[in-house]
């Protein structure tokens, strides 16, 4: 996500990050909603600084700040096919024959993390 501050404005929005009054005078930047990792892991944010001399010629600068999310474990891993599942074996199945192959995923993982299955 992007946004440009604009330092003379007296509320720059968007739609997770607040800058109130002029960023000249405190520097602040707020939260303006919960942030959620799974959304939006990492903001890129301009901000510019521009002298108040009344005259054309005016100096400023800009620079760029990246905030990144640190992502919390706050979903449970779920089974891809739902909460119950059924297999049919016939009695004369040989040990070591294949029965299931379940799938869970879990959006607080990143790729190629590893999910232990446990019989409960």
């Amino acid at each position: 996500m992007y946004l440009y501050v604009n330092p003379f404005s007296r509320t720059t929005t968007s739609s997770t990050l607040t800058v109130e009054g002029c960023i000249l005078c405190t520097g602040i930047m707020t939260l303006a909603e919960q942030l959620d990792y799974e959304t939006c892991s990492q903001y890129h944010v301009a901000i510019a600084v521009h002298e108040v001399t009344g005259r054309a010629d005016h100096l400023s600068t800009t620079i760029q700040l990246t905030i990144d999310v640190i992502n919390v474990n706050d979903h449970a891993p779920t089974f891809t096919h739902g909460q119950h599942y059924r297999v049919f074996l016939s009695e004369d199945c040989k040990v070591g024959s294949f029965v299931i192959q379940l799938v869970a995923k879990d959006a607080d993982s990143c790729h190629g993390d590893y999910l232990p299955y446990y019989l409960d």
